[in-house]
């Protein structure tokens, strides 16, 4: 089934009214790209968990309008996966945040570090997160998922130690530290407390890695080193993959019950 996007806003004066009139970006791909006709079915995802199944009323150039059949709520997981990821150069972000919006990561934070190469101007910034979010709503439609991700605004790492905000579980992907797999340290953490982390912060550096000082830094602030392998892959890779398999423990939890929840038994 096909699938348009719609602000929380939007969807919740849609519900009120039993009807949603969708114009702009979302229309055009409605009426010019998908070429929905009178009578179809689409699902409309608003990014915060609510998904309408509509029928089409009407279209015209620029315009659908869509009645609301039913509405289904898609609550949070109750783990949470943030990808603090290092800026990198051409469109490689650009597929990381495409892929972590697939894979279901919750928060996306854009770091700038010593070696990376990209700068963003604080003017370019808000041009910046539109893409990113116009990005995010595209592989939401693509895959399905009821939540977008939340993308912050790049920041520097200094600031990020700084101001620093614990994870339960704090990962970072590094070249040149003794290091373990993401599996390992889960299994750590369970043994250490008797369920999985509530939250995971996933830290890939940019091209070239991070710096010696940078690594020590986050060392210092207990996270855990650890390996994709015994290739040096591309940032946007490393980040893809961590993520991935940080949410297959995740699964793997789900999979044997209750009991090894976030929540503990």
């Amino acid at each position: 089934m096909h699938r348009l996007y719609c602000t929380p806003t939007e969807l919740t004066s849609a519900v009120r009214a039993g009807s949603l009139i969708l114009t702009g970006r979302e229309a055009h791909h409605a009426v010019d790209v998908l070429r929905l006709r009178i009578g179809e079915e689409v699902n409309v995802h608003d990014g915060e968990g609510r998904i309408l199944s509509c029928k089409v009323r009407k279209t015209a150039r620029g315009r659908i309008e869509l009645i609301i059949e039913s509405i289904a709520e898609v609550p949070r997981t109750e783990w949470q996966i943030e990808l603090a990821q290092a800026l990198t150069k051409g469109d490689a972000f650009d597929r990381v945040i495409e892929k972590a919006t697939e894979l279901g990561v919750h928060q996306i934070c854009p770091v700038i570090t010593r070696r990376t190469v990209v700068k963003i101007e604080d003017i370019a910034m808000a041009a910046k997160l539109e893409r990113w979010r116009q990005i995010s709503v595209a592989a939401m439609k693509q895959c399905g998922t009821p939540w977008l991700p939340s993308i912050l605004p790049a920041v520097q790492f200094d600031q990020l130690i700084h101001q620093w905000q614990e994870r339960e579980l704090e990962l970072i992907g590094v070249l040149t530290e003794r290091t373990a797999l993401i599996k390992t340290w889960f299994g750590r953490f369970k043994v250490q407390h008797g369920r999985v982390p509530k939250s995971v912060r996933i830290w890939i550096g940019p091209e070239g890695d991070f710096t010696p000082q940078e690594v020590q830094a986050l060392m210092e602030k207990g996270c855990s080193p650890f390996t994709l392998g015994p290739n040096v892959l591309r940032a946007e890779t490393a980040a893809i993959c961590a993520s991935a398999i940080v949410i297959q423990e995740y699964l793997g939890v789900s999979e044997l019950g209750d009991s090894n929840s976030p929540e503990g038994k």
